[in-house]
């Protein structure tokens, strides 16, 4: 039985339309599971009037330092994205015993290419990116609630940090919960 054609590698800038539609997707999802399955129309219009693909291109083709920009691939095509930046100002665990030197911005698969193995592809790939970086501490955020990213995020190591944030979505508020990690010490 042959292996399926999966991979992952950076991003260039002909992904950024692809990156956008996923991100775009995964909003609307993200806003729908906070808001009891309803995205409000002013929501939408908002996500809609977003040119993310154009973001993304600037992004892809001025990546600051310490940062990376992933995609997963099924054969040719882009079913997913992951997007790794240093924090401005490192940020304490909440035991103390760990700093939080970096943020996974984004992390998303399409939904028909979920749960085959590409969000831990992608996942790999920027914690790959963050220890070659000399950033061992990572943060990533979740809609409080959402259970299927909240046991992603466990099964790969993650524990809560204690932190929220809420975001405006049209005048509504979408509450996320801060997740972090630290990658083990590199040895020299």
């Amino acid at each position: 039985m042959p292996l399926p054609d999966v991979s992952v590698r950076p991003a260039v800038l002909d992904d950024a339309p692809r990156i956008w539609e996923i991100q775009r997707h995964a909003l609307i999802e993200d806003i729908a599971a906070a808001f009891g399955g309803a995205v409000p129309e002013a929501a939408r219009a908002q996500i809609d009037a977003m040119v993310g693909a154009d973001v993304w291109r600037r992004t892809i083709a001025s990546l600051p330092a310490k940062s990376a920009v992933v995609v997963a691939l099924r054969a040719d095509r882009v079913v997913g994205y992951g997007s790794l930046v240093a924090l401005p100002e490192p940020v304490a665990t909440p035991d103390g015993h760990g700093v939080i030197h970096a943020e996974i911005s984004g992390l998303d698969v399409r939904g028909a290419d979920q749960r085959a193995g590409h969000g831990s592809r992608l996942l790999a790939a920027l914690m790959d990116y963050a220890d070659t970086f000399a950033l061992p501490g990572i943060v990533t955020w979740a809609v409080a609630g959402e259970e299927s990213r909240t046991r992603f995020l466990t099964s790969a190591g993650f524990a809560p940090l204690g932190m929220k944030r809420d975001l405006d979505v049209a005048g509504e508020r979408l509450s996320q919960v801060g997740w972090y990690t630290l990658l083990p010490e590199r040895s020299s």
